[in-house]
């Protein structure tokens, strides 16, 4: 939270985290992935939070899809457990807001 807090320059409790976006095998390349991320994405923004996410190192896939998407990329973290046990990720915020009738919609560059 702290390396997503300094990014947008917002305290934690205005953050909202993005997280357990799972997809089955048969299912990805459909756009499933995609039409989760942004929902997740619509709900904090629908009340005033600035969506971010965190993603193991190793899930390429995964880092694709939100970079695809606009997501920035805005340091790593390494969390370890407390059986000793240590896990590699990235920490993304939201890209910038493009707001249409329908709503927002991100703003890929």
């Amino acid at each position: 939270m702290a390396l997503a807090s300094a990014a947008t320059g917002q305290p934690a409790s205005q953050l909202s985290v993005i997280s357990r976006l799972l997809v089955a095998p048969a299912a990805r390349r459909e756009g499933v992935g995609r039409r989760l991320l942004e929902h997740g994405w619509q709900q904090a923004v629908s009340r005033a939070l600035w969506p971010v996410l965190d993603v193991a190192a190793d899930l390429t896939g995964a880092i694709r899809l939100y970079e695809s998407c606009g997501w920035v990329r805005v340091g790593a973290v390494t969390v370890t457990f407390r059986d000793g046990n240590s896990l590699d990720e990235y920490v993304y915020v939201a890209p910038p807001l493009s707001w249409v009738a329908s709503g927002p919609r991100w703003e890929t560059k």
